[in-house]
């Protein structure tokens, strides 16, 4: 009742086309999970969840996530099927499944060859296809020159990049849009939010500068956090950190003028009643309204926990 409660209502023109993997696919993926990848959170794994089904379970359910949640909205601000969409950071696939299965024409960048082949996999084992590239996000107008998208998605990657590279990342993307193309970003921390709930779990972490947030992570109720108290400021990066509008308007243009078509999490609230009233009770919700006070000229959505947001180009 719970899940029921929670989720909201899905039109079944979107639902039919939710997939699955066949047995035979699936035991594949296995293989390549058990030999050749390793998840960036496996030390905090324990038992079974650190073992090649539990691994892929996870996966399976952040595709299901993205499903249910993420995919109406996209296909709410722009019809998925037929579009051309680019995800910048597709690791293993959770996003360009679901975006495969509505019918779009999509493209899947990473940094991570053993990501991209557990991605094929993933896309054979639902007979559906993607192109899947290595691509470095700072070089995109090189690899697609002459191409234009009319979606672009940062799916949980900007927050693993060094400042430098989203600044450049964000750059290009906007370069390849179409005109009235839509740049997306999902489930990145914001660095103006109090409590760090993406890495480190801890108080104000986001508003650390690198030098005391290194030494500070020992202090983390989760161990792969607490490894980089003895690394550098990429290692900590590449963990992840948060981005804010700031980024956006150094790579851009000034926040102001930036045109929201829609946020995820309002979205997400108009469409179920318990998310809404959770939301007007809660303590997130006048805290984001106290931080907006300051710029409020600014668009909301770059104010909630994590920026999930869909900017359109002119």
């Amino acid at each position: 009742m719970k899940t029921a409660l929670s989720t909201p209502w899905i039109s079944s023109r979107l639902r039919r086309r939710f997939g699955a993997p066949e047995e035979q696919g699936r035991q594949g993926i296995l293989t390549l999970l058990r030999d050749e990848w390793r998840s960036p959170g496996a030390i905090d794994r324990e038992g079974e969840d650190e073992q090649p089904e539990g691994m892929l379970r996870d996966l399976e359910e952040r595709t299901e996530r993205n499903r249910r949640l993420v995919i109406p909205w996209l296909d709410a601000a722009r019809r998925l099927a037929g579009a051309k969409i680019l995800e910048v950071g597709c690791g293993t696939g959770c996003g360009v499944i679901p975006l495969a299965e509505q019918g779009a024409e999509v493209t899947g960048v990473d940094l991570r060859d053993d990501s991209l082949r557990v991605a094929e996999a993933r896309l054979a084992a639902q007979h559906l296809s993607a192109r899947l590239m290595n691509v470095d996000a700072q070089t995109l107008s090189t690899h697609f020159a002459g191409e234009s998208f009319d979606m672009i998605l940062f799916w949980a990657s900007l927050e693993h990049m060094t400042p430098a590279e989203r600044i450049a990342s964000l750059r290009e993307a906007w370069d390849l849009l179409s005109s009235g193309g839509l740049l997306g970003v999902i489930d990145t921390p914001n660095r103006l939010w109090d409590f760090d709930a993406h890495a480190s779990r801890l108080a104000f972490y986001h508003w650390l500068p690198s030098q005391i947030a290194l030494p500070f992570a020992a202090r983390s109720s989760r161990p792969s956090c607490r490894a980089l108290a003895d690394g550098d400021e990429e290692s900590l990066c590449r963990y992840g950190r948060s981005v804010s509008f700031h980024e956006f308007a150094l790579a851009i243009a000034p926040a102001e003028s930036l045109q929201v078509v829609s946020g995820l999490d309002e979205f997400l609230r108009r469409r179920n009643l318990p998310r809404l009233f959770r939301r007007l009770l809660s303590s997130d919700r006048r805290y984001s309204g106290l931080i907006r006070r300051r710029c409020p000229q600014i668009h909301r959505a770059f104010f909630e926990e994590s920026l999930q947001l869909l900017l359109r180009k002119p």
